[in-house]
């Protein structure tokens, strides 16, 4: 143990009495080995480190929010998202309760002039279309909420995919080893780096077409 010269302390600390100090009566060994904090899952210490992470936080909770707009969307759309009507082309948005904003009120500007266009495609007063119709007289804020469940399953099933086919792959590398690890780990590497780079190619020279 090391010893600690008196001539050396301050005089603040050798004016403190010597009836303030208390031995230590716990062991030095098993004061390091006592566990400070409660055990934890693997569920909690998980959900404890996400919390932490404010972007991941924010980043799930709005995704729960599209996944649950989405999903009521299926029985409180507003419009039927399929339903063609000709005669309400192209409408602009008009939301109850903003007659007075130019733009959310079913009123455009037409060679200079504002046009009431709900008005000339004799929309009913109690139907509105909050982002407008397009070309072939669609709700358009139907279509989006369709669109986004559409988005969600399709990324749902692929994450699904990749999980199992990742997982299967991986284990039977794993477990089996030697010359089918090596095959199968070539074949990963072709795959990413050659197929991949040919469908960058396919792309590019599609779009400068």
């Amino acid at each position: 143990m090391e010893t600690v010269n008196k001539n050396n302390l301050p005089q603040a600390i050798k004016d403190i009495p010597a009836d303030e100090f208390q031995p230590l009566n716990t062991s030095t060994l098993k004061e390091r080995e006592r566990i400070a904090t409660p055990s934890l899952s693997f569920l909690q210490d998980s959900w404890r480190r996400l919390k932490k992470n404010k972007a991941a936080v924010i980043s799930m909770s709005f995704l729960a929010v599209i996944i649950f707009i989405s999903i009521i969307t299926i029985w409180v759309s507003p419009h039927n998202p399929t339903k063609q009507n000709v005669s309400y082309i192209n409408l602009p948005p008009r939301i109850p309760g903003l007659e007075s904003v130019n733009g959310l009120n079913g009123k455009t500007t037409v060679a200079g002039q504002l046009v009431d266009k709900y008005a000339q495609a004799n929309v009913p007063d109690n139907v509105n279309f909050y982002l407008g119709t397009d070309g072939l007289g669609r709700d358009v804020l139907s279509r989006l909420f369709m669109g986004t469940r559409i988005s969600l399953l399709i990324a749902f099933i692929a994450a699904i995919l990749d999980i199992t086919i990742g997982v299967t792959y991986g284990l039977i590398s794993g477990l089996v080893g030697g010359r089918v690890d090596t095959v199968m780990l070539k074949e990963l590497n072709f795959v990413m780096n050659y197929v991949f780079t040919l469908e960058t190619w396919y792309s590019i020279f599609v779009l400068r077409r």
